[in-house]
């Protein structure tokens, strides 16, 4: 499986779509630090939330671009043949191709940050006093759990990418279930009170209840907030948070290999 780990990485990092986001998100990054000029009385929470929601954006593209069209350009090309003639079974294939998108993005997330710690020191060190809340563990604990997200995110286009082989299907399918799971919590906290209660039926509350345990719920990875204060999630939610990332994502990558040791190569 290393092999094909090693092949899904290299194709990533040297795809052009790759590459342009990568250029920009670093070019974004290093604009963060004359953006933020603009924004004095809470320099370091904007400098804070521009360099993280920079990342997150490039992670969302990259995922959007190179993951979504990852197997279709394995059918396209007649590569994945190539690939299963070898002694590799369909679930091996799905778990390598998995790793290796992991592994574009934690090398294009490990670059990032290193850039923007270069950017958010620039401006510590100009401006130490707005700077007073600041940590830098903070700021890691920040890309760590938005690292979590990109990983749920991707085992949620892996499946989409077996059901269909159009990309453009797979896009908005996973589109549409990061929208839902960047805002399922709040609808079902706003139901669950007095008024929120008379404006839907009893069988939608019951279907939202329902989806609340299949569609991902990418807000609980959302600790920029916190973070940009210099405060840290509980260790028993970031063992939460963290378990909840990798059981997540292995059971979909579950689903998704049983779907596609079933499923006809044309």
């Amino acid at each position: 499986m290393l092999p094909l780990i090693t092949v899904t990485f290299l194709q990533g990092v040297r795809s052009r779509i790759f590459f342009g986001i990568f250029v920009f998100s670093l070019f974004v990054v290093v604009l963060s630090a004359v953006f933020a000029n603009f924004f004095m009385q809470d320099l370091g929470k904007v400098a804070f939330d521009f360099n993280i929601s920079a990342i997150s954006v490039a992670g969302l593209l990259i995922s959007a671009s190179l993951s979504v069209n990852l197997i279709a350009q394995d059918l396209d090309k007649r590569t994945i043949y190539f690939v299963l003639s070898r002694p590799i079974s369909r679930t091996r294939y799905i778990w390598g191709k998995y790793f290796g998108l992991l592994a574009v993005f934690f090398f294009a997330y490990f670059l990032l940050t290193i850039v923007s710690c270069f950017t958010l020191l620039y401006l510590k060190h100009q401006f130490s006093l707005y700077f007073s809340s600041f940590s830098w563990l903070a700021y890691l604990q920040a890309i760590y759990f938005d690292f979590l997200k990109i990983m749920v995110f991707n085992s949620i286009i892996l499946l989409f990418a077996v059901i269909t082989t159009s990309s453009f299907v797979n896009l908005l399918f996973s589109l549409a279930t990061y929208l839902v799971g960047q805002s399922i919590s709040d609808v079902i906290n706003f139901i669950s009170i007095g008024a929120g209660k008379e404006t839907v039926t009893p069988m939608v509350h019951d279907l939202l209840f329902f989806l609340r345990y299949i569609i991902p719920n990418f807000e609980l990875f959302d600790v920029k907030v916190i973070s940009a204060h210099g405060m840290f999630v509980s260790a028993a939610d970031f063992c939460y948070f963290t378990m909840y990332g990798v059981v997540y994502s292995t059971i979909v990558l579950c689903l998704t290999a049983t779907i596609f040791k079933r499923k006809e190569l044309l």
